[in-house]
């Protein structure tokens, strides 16, 4: 089976050989929204488990890039984040942060503090003098 994007939709296409013409025939199984493919979509579809198989680890393979690439993107937007948010204190002297959103601030500042650590970072390390 192959699974190819088309436009708005993921199409399953099965294969097979046609010995009077000698030729490889495809024909579409099922097909699925390109925006949020899943195998609830394909619950009248007319698969085989192994079909069912390749489509479930396509899904996965998928998810897996989707987080991968999700992640990059928030690693590369924490540096503008960070400093807006310095800014933000910085324009507004008097500010007082409720006692969640501190609490928040500091967990999520522990836990990079802890990642740079344990990867060798060097985020929070103050630069030697001399």
């Amino acid at each position: 089976m192959q699974i190819r994007e088309r436009g708005r939709q993921v199409v399953l296409l099965r294969a097979w050989y046609d010995p009077e013409s000698k030729r490889t025939r495809q024909v579409t199984v099922a097909a699925m929204d390109r925006a949020a493919p899943s195998m609830a979509q394909l619950h009248r579809a007319d698969l085989t488990d192994d079909e069912r198989a390749q489509v479930a680890a396509w899904l996965a393979e998928r998810q897996a890039a989707a987080l991968g690439d999700r992640r990059r993107r928030a690693l590369a937007d924490l540096p503008r984040v960070l400093c807006d948010a310095a800014e933000e204190i910085e324009g507004t002297h008097n500010i007082r942060l409720p006692e969640p959103q501190r609490v928040a601030i500091r967990a999520g500042l522990e836990a990079l503090r802890r990642v740079s650590s344990t990867y060798s970072l060097g985020l929070f390390e103050r630069p030697k003098k001399g």
